[in-house]
């Protein structure tokens, strides 16, 4: 891993916890580091797990991709991105990026709730810039105490990781009208359900669930979404999560049983026979044709 890393970035550096995440009080810290980027780096396209993350920009210019959508972002800026988000960075050739990233999830019903909020009124790609010196400066002093590792610094992440988090819900509160919606459209209440679905896919243990968020009855719900987009909810959100295995086997950082317990099957030979029923190949053929196919196209020319 490291050395695509380095195929792709002129200077990274990165705290990788996301199997085994450091418990800062009551945040969870996934990764941080420092990213410069040569000026022909593409991050490729990789699924964000159950956290949220940060990249604060403070050098050079570029593009986020999040689920298809680009944005433009550029030094002084931070993105924020959501759990279950399909993301990509580019960079601009002539003026590289240079950016911190850090990606948290928070154990505090009130933080999540905060953040659910955000994710609702947020979930169009290009409403997720903003600025802030102050979390542009904790995140740095973050990755220096990461890197610095005494007896102090747990205590250190704790206060700035709690100030990052709570910086960034007043600024998202303050940054816009939150938009009413429109209990009458079926086809906004639809893109809302798809839009839970997909930031929460990780976190969803019953459909039933989307009753109690959204304030309609189950039946309610299902019946509008299956006369809206003419799919039922469980086949919108066993698709939805099918694809999302599909993207991790690609990361290649998971087992096949790590990505059938994240997603809630209740076996992995449930998780299996989905995935072929799918794609064709079992999850594990999946990812050795991936593996020939990476292979064959990096062998060299005569």
């Amino acid at each position: 891993m490291e050395n695509e890393i380095n195929l792709v970035r002129k200077f990274h550096i990165e705290k990788y916890y996301v199997e085994n995440p450091l418990q800062l009080g009551n945040i969870q810290l996934f990764q941080i580091g420092r990213t410069h980027c040569k000026n022909d780096s593409f991050i490729e396209t990789h699924i964000h797990r159950n956290w949220f993350e940060l990249t604060q920009i403070f050098d050079g210019k570029g593009y986020i991709y999040t689920n298809g959508v680009c944005v433009p972002i550029k030094e002084g800026e931070i993105y924020v991105s959501f759990p279950g988000d399909i993301h990509a960075i580019d960079t601009d050739k002539n003026d590289p990026l240079k950016y911190n990233f850090l990606s948290f999830w928070p154990n505090d019903e009130k933080l999540l709730s905060k953040l659910d909020e955000i994710m609702f009124y947020n979930s169009d790609p290009t409403k997720r810039i903003f600025t802030n010196k102050d979390i542009e400066y904790l995140i740095g002093n973050s990755i220096s105490e990461t890197l610095f590792n005494d007896d102090y610094s747990d205590d250190i992440l704790i206060c700035t990781l709690n100030q990052i988090t709570r910086y960034l819900i007043r600024d998202f509160e303050n940054k816009y009208d939150k938009p009413k919606l429109n209990v009458d459209s079926s086809q906004e209440l639809c893109y809302q359900i798809m839009n839970y679905i997909s930031t929460h896919i990780y976190a969803i243990d019953n459909l039933r669930s989307l009753s109690e968020y959204f304030g309609y009855s189950y039946s309610y719900i299902s019946d509008v979404f299956r006369k809206t987009t003419g799919e039922t909810l469980m086949q919108y959100y066993t698709l939805r999560r099918l694809d999302v295995s599909a993207m991790l086997i690609k990361e290649n950082r998971l087992s096949i049983g790590e990505i059938s317990e994240l997603l809630k099957y209740s076996s992995i030979y449930t998780f299996s026979r989905a995935f072929k029923n799918k794609f064709g190949k079992s999850p594990t053929d999946y990812r050795k044709s991936i593996e020939t196919e990476s292979a064959y196209m990096e062998k060299p020319t005569q």
